[in-house]
């Protein structure tokens, strides 16, 4: 199992009882990998539903590339926000190993519409590029040595990663300190 998402905030929404009690304390979460699915009381989803995924709007392949695009939905549900975002990923084979991964987020709310506000159209924060691997499905990991660049196979335990920043932190990495990437495979 391997989630690779991106993440679309309005941080001006995101918990805001205080700021905007008409709101609630409710999360604003877009997320491209779908919505959460909690055993809590205040959900509406119990441990046997089927979870819900972004749903597919299209997909193309031609050549050496797939483009792949879906309508992000809000993480956490129930929720009284709705989603303006769409997820564009292409991917593209580029020959001696190298594949190209190419992310695009479009909101697609239309600023001068009556109903829209700056509130429920802007897009504020965006984690791109997050992931996440289950190490029981994915017990193998392709992972560059810090100074050689090197690819080895290693436990996947064991591989250098990014820190998330915290909320509202404007922390970035330059991408040529980054050694390349990582990958997460199994035997076969």
């Amino acid at each position: 199992d391997e989630v690779q998402q991106s993440v679309s905030v309005n941080l001006d929404l995101n918990y805001k009882k205080a700021t905007l009690p008409q709101y609630g304390n409710k999360a604003y979460f877009v997320h491209q990998a779908g919505a959460y699915q909690r055993d809590t009381a205040d959900s509406k989803l119990s441990p046997t539903d089927e979870p819900f995924y972004s749903p597919s709007l299209a997909h193309h392949c031609s050549g050496n590339s797939c483009m792949f695009a879906s309508w992000g939905t809000q993480a956490h549900v129930a929720t009284q926000f709705t989603s303006p975002i769409m997820y564009v990923n292409k991917y593209t084979n580029c020959g001696d190993g190298v594949i190209e991964h190419t992310q695009m987020i479009h909101n697609f709310a239309d600023p001068n519409d009556t109903l829209s506000t700056a509130l429920n159209v802007d897009q504020t924060y965006f984690n791109i590029g997050w992931g996440g691997v289950r190490s029981s499905s994915l017990p193998i990991a392709l992972d560059p040595h810090d100074q050689t660049n090197a690819l080895a196979y290693t436990n996947p335990d064991a591989v250098n990663y990014l820190e998330l920043c915290p909320w509202g932190v404007d922390k970035g990495t330059d991408l040529v300190d980054l050694n390349g990437y990582t990958t997460f495979v199994e035997e076969g």
